[in-house]
């Protein structure tokens, strides 16, 4: 029953297949000196592979102690969310604990989770139940830094709601917003799930897509853009889709609004032997869109940021002169990589107690940012 409600949209999976580490709680701060996690993020440095387009990357203020994943900033910069579990979510992953032992992981602040409605799942019930809640931070101009995180009001206890993805700009909510869920209790993967006119602070749950794209495997960490009126092109990843492959990335379109899908289609001209996921669309300033994506790079056999250009327009499996944008430096791995209209980027980064860590609090995930050149507000 551990792996019920596993997040999903998160860097977590990957991260169980790279090795790496960041240093531990020591060096020099000014005081109070900086312990624990504190001072693991204030040592981290994440690597810039394009420093003509990108300038120096910092943790995000409000990164707190807990697993924080699925990270996804709105176009305007304004709206932050993430995936979050109260607990250090890879150590309990690679140790394939049991929600029984659930309490010796938990770390952080809960944000109000409801961590104590526990499913039929036979005697003796778990005292708590770990799973994953979306939580959301605003503000009201790029110069100042986000708000506290707050779990939104669409979080459910037992299930886990991740991958969050706005999408669409002005009024008092998204044209379209995404995010996954494994309510679905033929097979409990990660499925899609597409609102429309979704409030900021979202308040709604929804279905899965309909088939096609729903299948009896994992659709996870879902982009949704809006081509016209009625135009939409999805891309996810999948790590189950294709048989005898690891994650690969997929795509869709949508003529009517979203009510009918085509069949996916694997993205070729990314995908490899190796792992590709957590795909974003981003349309630069000349109307040209780029893919980004995270997947092992070879130079360190960590996992990085990488992107690639559309080649031909309209055409979605046309990606071209593929680049590393940013490595993981001395961390863990590096991933989830959301932009800006302008093109600022955020992303995770995954850290690694070496040197205090233990068997229930070694690893952690925070939201990190990189500013564009020129500089923008992050």
């Amino acid at each position: 029953m551990n792996f019920l409600t596993v997040p999903k949209g998160c860097l977590l999976a990957m991260a169980l297949l790279v090795h790496g580490s960041c240093g531990g709680d020591g060096g020099s701060s000014p005081p109070p000196p900086l312990t624990g996690w504190a001072a693991i993020r204030a040592n981290t440095h994440p690597s810039v592979a394009l420093p003509a387009e990108f300038g120096t990357p910092r943790v995000q203020e409000l990164a707190v102690d807990g697993w924080e994943d699925g990270i996804c900033i709105s176009r305007g910069g304004l709206h932050l969310y993430a995936v979050y579990v109260p607990a250090d979510l890879l150590s309990f992953t690679l140790a394939g604990a049991d929600q029984h032992e659930a309490e010796s992981y938990l770390r952080g602040p809960t944000f109000g989770m409801d961590l104590t409605t526990i499913p039929p799942v036979g005697a003796p019930l778990p005292t708590m139940w770990l799973h994953g809640d979306i939580l959301h931070a605003s503000r009201s101009s790029l110069g100042q830094p986000f708000s506290a995180w707050q779990r939104t009001t669409m979080s459910q206890p037992v299930w886990s709601e991740g991958a969050p993805q706005p999408s669409g700009a002005g009024g008092a909510d998204w044209d379209l917003f995404a995010y996954t869920t494994n309510d679905h209790p033929t097979d409990y993967n990660a499925h899609t799930v597409i609102l429309h006119h979704a409030a900021h602070d979202p308040i709604a749950t929804g279905s899965p897509l309909p088939a096609p794209v729903t299948t009896a495997t994992n659709e996870d960490n879902p982009h949704v853009e809006r081509l016209s009126a009625n135009d939409l092109v999805l891309f996810f990843d999948s790590g189950d889709r294709q048989v005898g492959r690891i994650h690969d990335l997929w795509y869709t379109t949508s003529a009517d609004d979203g009510i009918t899908w085509t069949a996916p289609a694997s993205v070729t001209s990314i995908n490899t032997v190796n792992d590709e996921h957590q795909p974003h669309l981003w349309k630069d300033s000349g109307g040209v869109w780029w893919l980004y994506y995270t997947a092992t790079n070879p130079g360190d056999g960590k996992l990085g940021i990488f992107r690639a250009k559309q080649q031909t327009p309209g055409d979605w499996d046309s990606w071209t002169a593929k680049e590393l944008v940013i490595g993981a430096g001395n961390a863990l791995a590096v991933g989830e990589p959301t932009l800006t209209a302008n093109g600022d980027l955020s992303f995770v980064v995954i850290t690694e107690d070496t040197v205090n860590g233990t068997a229930t609090n070694r690893y952690d995930g925070d939201p990190w940012f990189v500013p564009r050149i020129p500089a923008g507000g992050g």
